[in-house]
């Protein structure tokens, strides 16, 4: 990450942007804050393809389907403006190192972790799938290794993007190398196509190159069409079956990402202790580089530890004396939609369990939980299938504090959720939804 350039935004929408991450053939990628403080990815579409009114549509199309996307192994879009000038949209920002670059680094990963890989990767295909978006550009690069396990990146956006070049270039959607032989012949593709690219992408884990070797494009797109692949290095041969069951020419044979859960089960990528010491280390190294949101910098300078302490007693204990029911405007707003708050939450916790990773004296376990509950309060929005009470939410966030020491950055994100709990349980907040069978805290 770099720091922003001169006539750089400072701004797009409600997100504060802090630094320049990259550029690609969309457009320029920003860190940025969220109002919560949440770290997010901040993409600017190119203003040349911005001015193309067919870009603008396909793009909202695009990012409307994205949205649908859910899953512990994918990067989610947490908001966009596709009519802004130039259009922008927001994901979440995920630390660590792409595939492409761990392996150039590190070199190829042993069997056990590209199963474990398989096994995320095959996760986010089946989410992506489901929301009826075909990736298209899967490749190393599209790949993140992050501290709480592998995502795909892109879903849906970066064919938004190459979907401009093919009508000047005749170029095929994808990229040489992982594309399948029907994206190289430029005809449809559909999600076997996806699984096509999977099966490139872990040769690539285990062996270093492409699954048909390096070459110029032309070349690796005629043996992508008319040669098998080059799987000698592959040395495991129960990957090595999976692979060649991926790489197979004809879409309607390659298993279906259900299937090879079925065939990774038993090798879930958790955390980082799946990959090896030295990926793993970096990928600590940079989560620890990342920029801290620092809690008392919207505090006056005198304003003290002891005395912010004493302010938070006074206030707990106002709260609890059953004077006033501690619900402000926004939580009213928020009381007519009960997934309101959960998406209030979501955003809140997973700020909170990012700060937790970036803190020296914060357990594993508390990390661990802040990241798990992040992923499941969003799921309380589907009121027909998750829907849960407040105490168990509660629940859920004691299970944080059960860890260990929490750090103060992690306490003064939680304080906000706390606040939330407290004016959810008063008669204006959101009712406890009827008709749920599912009572119990979520394991």
């Amino acid at each position: 990450m770099t720091g922003l350039l001169q006539g750089d935004p400072h701004r797009l929408g409600d997100y504060r942007l802090i630094g320049r991450l990259g550029e690609g053939g969309m457009g320029q990628v920003f860190l940025g804050r969220s109002p919560s403080g949440l770290l997010v990815a901040v993409k600017l579409v190119h203003p040349g393809l911005a001015a193309d009114p067919a870009f603008r549509a396909r793009f909202a199309r695009e990012i409307a389907a994205a949205r649908a996307v859910s899953g512990a192994f994918t990067a989610p879009v947490i908001d966009a403006d596709p009519a802004a000038d130039p259009p922008w949209l927001v994901t979440q920002f995920l630390p660590g190192l792409s595939l492409q670059e761990a392996v150039d680094t590190c070199g190829p990963l042993p069997p056990a972790a590209v199963a474990a890989l398989g096994a995320g990767l095959a996760e986010a295909l089946r989410s992506v799938h489901a929301a009826g978006i075909v990736h298209r550009d899967l490749k190393p690069s599209n790949i993140m290794l992050c501290p709480d396990g592998p995502r795909v990146i892109d879903f849906g956006i970066a064919h938004s993007a190459a979907a401009e070049t093919i009508t000047t270039t005749g170029a095929v959607t994808g990229s040489p190398g992982y594309m399948s032989p029907e994206q190289a012949r430029g005809t449809e593709s559909g999600p076997a196509s996806d699984v096509f690219s999977l099966g490139g992408i872990l040769t690539f884990a285990a062996t270093g190159a492409p699954p048909y070797g390096l070459a110029d494009p032309p070349t690796q797109l005629y043996r992508i069409v008319h040669e098998r692949p080059r799987l000698g290095a592959v040395t495991d041969p129960r990957l090595r079956r999976i692979i060649e069951a991926c790489l197979d020419p004809n879409p309607a044979a390659r298993p279906a990402p259900d299937r090879l859960l079925h065939e990774f089960a038993g090798a879930p990528p958790q955390g980082t202790g799946w990959l090896p010491a030295p990926i793993a280390d970096e990928i600590g190294q940079r989560t620890r580089m990342l920029p801290r949101r620092r809690f008392f910098t919207r505090l006056p300078v005198l304003l003290t530890i002891p005395v912010l302490l004493a302010a938070l007693l006074y206030l707990a204990l106002t709260l609890t004396d059953g004077s006033g029911n501690g619900c402000d405007t926004t939580c009213q707003d928020l009381a007519l939609d009960p997934g309101g708050y959960y998406a209030t939450w979501s955003a809140q916790v997973q700020g909170a369990a990012h700060e937790c990773a970036l803190g020296s004296d914060c357990s594993a376990d508390a990390a661990q939980a802040a990241a798990q509950l992040g992923k499941e309060i969003p799921l309380r929005s589907d009121r027909g299938r998750y829907a849960k009470t407040i105490t168990d939410l509660n629940a859920l966030t004691a299970r944080i504090k059960a860890g260990g020491t929490t750090p103060v950055a992690l306490e003064s994100a939680l304080l906000a959720i706390d606040d939330d709990l407290f004016a959810a349980s008063a008669p204006t907040g959101p009712p406890n939804l009827e008709g749920s069978d599912e009572t119990a805290t979520p394991q």
